[in-house]
């Protein structure tokens, strides 16, 4: 009996965190040193789990945070829309087709927005860049808004929006709208079937649109995930119900500052919070049969 039990403990696990208010802060930060964390994911890598991360975000800001933490495990990105079997994002999957027009989408946005001389355009990696754009001051700029767009996503479109009040860049609701129904437009002129298909998360405080497909959930990347790894239990790491995937054979964990709702639906559930919190619940995991 002992023997069948080790052999419960030692069974391959694939452990999928999210990134967002649970690998990392609201602020963006780890909440214990990363050595410290680091050397926590590779005791947990020796004891059979495969550690990836699933998350909102694009693929390549996942990949980065790989890389940080020495991870080498799948990649769930853009709600899984876009998954990728490691840090090397060049050749991922798709689990819904139509969003594959998002990239041109993105490129006839970008070239709309380029005609008025009213708008300062910013296309690139704009995750950073969004956070500081705020304070930074705009004396010598003639636009009266800003638009960054993010370029690496492959699923879906996200742009910042901002609108010139005195010296400073700042978010404004009716701007944001204005751009987003631009982009809808645009969307709808490519593919109608997309354009009747879509999500729309408008975040007015922080200026941003995320358009997506409305059936995009992390669940759609489960049976890739099932095909990459058909030995493996999988086990999910979060702290809402946007990190549930639907599917009873997925164990669900919570860190700790996870909201109550998503805690009820979870096996496990960590005491500390964030990264700490995550750290705890690889070695429960590591233990779990």
């Amino acid at each position: 009996m002992m023997y069948l039990n080790q052999r419960k403990v030692d069974m391959k696990k694939l452990v999928l965190l999210d990134l967002d208010r649970t690998l990392i802060d609201d602020e963006y930060h780890l909440n214990v040193p990363l050595e410290h964390l680091k050397k926590s994911l590779k005791e947990a890598e020796s004891r059979s789990l495969t550690i990836g991360i699933s998350s909102d975000s694009s693929a390549e800001t996942i990949s980065a945070y790989e890389k940080l933490c020495g991870l080498s495990g799948p990649i769930v990105a853009e709600k899984g829309a876009y998954l990728t079997r490691g840090p090397d994002i060049g050749n991922g999957v798709l689990t819904i087709k139509q969003t594959s027009i998002f990239p041109v989408v993105r490129k006839k946005f970008v070239k709309k927005l380029l005609i008025d001389p009213r708008v300062l355009v910013i296309h690139g990696d704009v995750n950073e860049i969004s956070r500081l754009f705020p304070n930074l001051p705009c004396n010598n700029c003639s636009s009266s808004k800003a638009v960054l767009v993010n370029n690496s996503r492959r699923a879906s479109l996200s742009f910042y929006v901002y609108r010139k009040i005195a010296n400073l860049w700042r978010t404004d609701r009716a701007i944001l709208s204005m751009v987003c129904d631009e982009a809808r437009r645009i969307l709808r002129d490519e593919s109608r079937i997309l354009a009747d298909n879509t999500h729309i998360d408008l975040n007015a405080k922080c200026g941003i649109c995320i358009i997506h497909h409305n059936q995009t959930n992390k669940s759609l990347a489960l049976p890739t995930l099932r095909r990459w790894y058909p030995t493996h239990q999988i086990f999910a790491i979060g702290d809402s119900l946007t990190d549930y995937y639907k599917n009873d054979s997925v164990i669900h964990c919570a860190v700790g500052n996870a909201n109550e709702q998503f805690k009820r639906q979870c096996q496990i559930v960590a005491s500390r919070n964030y990264t700490a919190g995550v750290i705890e619940l690889m070695r429960k995991i590591s233990c779990f049969s």
